[in-house]
């Protein structure tokens, strides 16, 4: 993404110290599960939005497709 990062670490995280020390207790690192977390929910929201606005263009491109096939229809050997 960008060069410039906002850094999660154990002092930017709004947890409970207990539970940050049960994570350490494990071998998690809450600032990568946060940062994960992150990225997968912008992830899912950015795809949530794309279909959203795309809607009407990819019905119809199903559309298209169910009507005519696809050109490599023919050459496929599955």
């Amino acid at each position: 993404m960008a060069e410039d990062r906002a850094t999660f670490g154990r002092d930017t995280l709004d947890l409970h110290p207990a539970l940050l020390e049960e994570a350490a207790s494990y071998g998690l690192d809450p600032a990568e599960i946060a940062r994960a977390a992150v990225e997968r929910a912008v992830k899912t929201e950015r795809m949530k939005r794309f279909s959203e606005e795309n809607r009407e263009a990819i019905e119809s491109w199903n559309d298209l497709v169910d009507r005519e096939g696809l050109w490599s229809d023919g050459l496929r050997a599955f």
